[in-house]
């Protein structure tokens, strides 16, 4: 379930997860957006969830209100502030958004653990998310997929 798309200017982190999770209820990965928006802010008040030194910020939650695990990249018209990870604030572009279902196997649980860790793997997998159009992103996570399963599956 992945997906790139653009969003409208907004005037808060709020109305663009509420845009976010509109899209994602759409297309039957959740239900009760405003739900899984409360949950995402949540996780947004337990530490800062802007990446340090890129312009992308990951809103992770897990919810009885999630149908199916989902990555989906959104990127912003323009730049807005919001606290990091390190907790000093950074100017982002993209939401990286990755769902997941309140109960799930752990073999789902290791593909969402592994994008997470794909993201900040290292300066070029950063830019991509920064930077590519949704076919490039698309690919690279196939290849990333395939190298996983390779490796992790017997």
């Amino acid at each position: 379930n992945f997906q790139l798309t653009m969003l409208k200017e907004q005037t808060t982190v709020k109305n663009y997860l509420q845009e976010i999770c509109a899209l994602l209820e759409d297309r039957q990965i959740i239900e009760e957006k405003n739900k899984v928006v409360e949950a995402l802010l949540e996780r947004e008040k337990s530490g800062g969830v802007g990446i340090p030194g890129t312009r992308l910020v990951l809103y992770h939650a897990r919810s009885k209100y999630i149908q199916k695990p989902s990555f989906t990249v959104h990127k912003l018209e323009s730049a807005i502030w919001i606290k990091g990870m390190d907790g000093y604030d950074v100017k982002v572009d993209t939401f990286l958004i990755l769902l997941s279902p309140e109960i799930i196997g752990k073999a789902g649980l290791e593909i969402l653990s592994f994008i997470s860790t794909l993201i900040i793997q290292n300066e070029q997998t950063t830019q991509l998310f920064e930077n590519a159009g949704k076919a490039q992103v698309h690919s690279f996570l196939a290849i990333e997929f395939e190298r996983f399963i390779k490796e992790n599956v017997n």
